[in-house]
């Protein structure tokens, strides 16, 4: 399952990922995923903002144990990189980053918890930035980085050049995480 969060032209994001919909938030199925659309009324407040939305998503409609946070401009890493962040998951642990070249990444495996903690901060705060979180997390030992051999977990891709540029070299890297091949967290 996924869930996506948009903020304002959701109709733009469908249309060029080749989904539809009716409505402004709802299921569908979108290059053979589950997709949960949810919008976020509010995006100027930040990524923060439209994690809120999804967690309390999470929390009202699964069980599930743990999500992985994907910002939307970067690409999703090898099965690899999810295995591997799924494994260093454990009791008193509420986030796990990956980490290449000594700089922590995306995705982030958050705790159904912490997740839930998270949608209680004040996103209008200039506080509210999850890496921020995060570390206050790892100074208490409660959040991890485990280093991976995947730099798609460094990209960020912040405009349609650097995506064409991004898919054109694709073929270096491990094909990104099939339905087949991702942890069950149910």
């Amino acid at each position: 399952m996924v869930v996506l969060v948009l903020g304002y032209d959701i109709d733009r994001y469908l249309e060029a990922l080749g989904c539809t919909l009716t409505g402004r938030s709802g299921a569908t199925k979108c290059g053979g995923c589950s997709l949960q659309l949810l919008e976020n009324p509010s995006p100027e407040l930040g990524p923060l903002s439209s994690l809120a939305q999804a967690g309390s998503w999470i929390e009202s409609a699964t069980d599930f144990p743990a999500a992985f946070y994907l910002p939307i401009d970067t690409p999703v890493p090898s099965a690899t990189v999810l295995h591997a962040l799924a494994q260093a998951m454990g009791d008193g642990i509420c986030a796990v980053q990956p980490q290449f070249d000594n700089r922590g990444g995306h995705p982030v495996l958050l705790s159904r918890g912490y997740l839930r903690e998270l949608t209680t901060l004040d996103t209008s705060s200039p506080d509210s930035r999850l890496d921020w979180q995060i570390r206050r997390q790892q100074a208490i030992g409660a959040a991890l980085r485990v280093p991976v051999t995947d730099s798609r977990v460094l990209l960020n891709l912040n405009d349609s050049d650097s995506w064409e540029r991004y898919f054109r070299s694709e073929t270096r890297f491990e094909m990104a995480a099939s339905p087949t091949t991702t942890p069950n967290f149910q």
